[in-house]
């Protein structure tokens, strides 16, 4: 099916603001900072006013009211044949964001990146001892995650769980068709940028031609895996053996990550 640009969007007012025609919706520490720029610089995309919007996670008491405040106008879009979109990683993780996402933006297209699942938490783990909220020692953090996350104050320190992908992705495929949510490996992102960035831009139908050109992911963890003791490695990786091989079989391919 052809669309035309501009005419996706779930409630576009001509005055007033619209909703996204898409959502990139996690992992967090996954690349989607870097892509969500890359796919702002396209000339038919109007991004959001700020990417970590959180609507569907933590703000969503808010009110659509107060969410559209975050997009463009329907003249806007329309004078640029243009499409919006945000970007917020908490949504693939949090339970709640697929209902959420589905009462209000039923049509929406979604990407998820998923990076290895061990590169992640511990990516994760660093960004969060370089913020201050992270005191332990690595592996102790790890050990202590499911105490931190049963109490309910900290949250933002479920390094492990984050990376139960077949888990979060299955919360979406029973509320979207499958054609709806575009999954994408971190790496290939990584390695290939504009070859993923010019599949997101099929993906969302756009013209790939005008995608952005020479864009590189800057920051892809921002940690020395010396740091890291090899004990963890194995850990974790013996961890995700499981959940690796349903998200594998869930997509019908092994991403051939850690064994």
């Amino acid at each position: 099916m052809t669309l035309t640009l501009g005419a996706r969007a779930i409630g576009r007012p001509e005055l007033g603001h619209a909703l996204p025609d898409f959502l990139v919706i996690g992992a967090m520490k996954a690349g989607t900072t870097f892509l969500f720029a890359a796919l702002a610089a396209h000339p038919h995309v109007i991004r959001s006013r700020r990417r970590e919007i959180h609507f569907f996670g933590s703000r969503f008491k808010r009110g659509v009211a107060w969410y559209r405040t975050h997009f463009p106008t329907g003249v806007e879009l329309r004078r640029y044949r243009a499409i919006t979109g945000e970007g917020s990683t908490s949504y693939l993780a949090n339970p709640d964001s697929p209902a959420r996402i589905r009462s209000v933006l039923p049509g929406v297209r979604m990407i998820a990146l998923l990076r290895d699942p061990v590169d992640r938490a511990i990516s994760n783990y660093f960004h969060e001892q370089r913020t201050g909220r992270e005191t332990l020692p690595i592996a102790e953090a790890f050990a202590a995650e499911d105490d931190r996350v049963r109490t309910g104050r900290q949250r933002y320190l479920a390094y492990q769980r984050r990376g139960f992908y077949a888990e979060q992705l299955a919360r979406y495929y029973e509320l979207f068709p499958r054609e709806q949510l575009l999954v994408l490996k971190s790496e290939t992102l990584f390695a290939e940028p504009q070859v993923a960035i010019d599949r997101v831009c099929r993906f969302l139908e756009l013209d790939a031609s005008l995608a952005a050109r020479g864009y590189t992911p800057q920051n892809l963890g921002g940690y020395d895996p010396s740091q890291v003791p090899a004990s963890v490695y194995d850990e974790l990786t013996r961890f995700y053996a499981p959940h690796n091989a349903r998200l594998y079989e869930m997509l019908g391919e092994d991403w051939g990550w850690r064994r």
